[in-house]
């Protein structure tokens, strides 16, 4: 009885080892073909549980520098339409001072006049092409853009940079003469939605850097979190390979 005993139980023991091997070399198994050294709950359920959290904020983060990118888009549009804007506020202030000149005729006004209605149209030309995704972004119509990061909203101001806008709808150099006023006003007011655009397009920046980061840090937890030592899941499967083998013919 004694030796049958002894008998059942290292035969007990020998198939519980073989099962435990059996189940060391799947698991290896799967680390070498996948990389991950946590395939499933199974493996590990608190750290599949976080490496799901961390896999959710990497695609907020991915979708927060998107959203940005198309931020960096419109202020750039804006600007790129405000400097062309200006290009043509400095034709108008030329011709408006050129008009002044007491030894032109009326009809070199006439010319400049007209002069000075191509630039007035090429500024509401501009400002109503002034576009992103349909939205126009310089005749006052859109408002203000919200963009979505992952810490919150960042707004880009909306302005209406036409020339009714500027204050220069039917702007004349009639007589010889010209509202420098006028012309000054709209100057500030493009100086000022300029420096309000760059700063917000700064404020962007920041914030797709950081995002950027915040991607590098979160992916990199998350490799330390999942990805396996492959040079020691490839020894412990070879290990609980030839464990296996042993096994099996221990038990032949």
């Amino acid at each position: 009885m004694r030796i049958g005993s002894v008998n059942s139980y290292q035969n007990n023991y020998q198939i519980s080892q073989t099962k435990q091997n059996e189940k060391e070399t799947v698991k290896a198994g799967r680390e070498v073909a996948s990389g991950k050294k946590i395939n499933s709950a199974g493996d590990n359920s608190s750290a599949m549980a976080v490496s799901q959290e961390m896999l959710k904020q990497l695609k907020a983060l991915q979708q927060s520098t998107d959203n940005i990118s198309e931020g960096t888009s419109v202020t750039n549009i804006t600007d790129s339409s405000m400097s062309s804007i200006a290009d043509n506020l400095q034709d108008i202030e030329g011709n408006s001072v050129r008009a002044m000149n007491g030894t032109l005729s009326d009809s070199d006004r006439t010319m400049i006049q007209q002069s000075i209605n191509g630039s007035l149209d090429t500024i509401n030309s501009v400002a109503q092409n002034a576009q992103y995704n349909e939205k126009s972004l310089l005749t006052g119509s859109a408002g203000n853009i919200s963009i979505a990061t992952a810490d919150g909203q960042i707004s880009i101001s909306g302005s209406d940079m036409t020339a009714d806008g500027l204050g220069l709808n039917g702007y004349s150099i009639k007589g010889g003469t010209a509202n420098t006023d006028t012309l000054s006003g709209a100057y500030d007011k493009l100086a000022t939605a300029r420096s309000i655009n760059g700063a917000q397009s700064n404020v962007l920046s920041s914030a797709y850097n950081g995002t950027q980061n915040a991607i590098q840090n979160t992916t990199a937890s998350y490799s330390q979190q999942m990805d396996a030592d492959m040079t020691k899941a490839i020894s412990r499967y070879k290990q609980s390979a030839v464990m296996n083998s042993v096994q099996e013919a221990m038990q032949k």
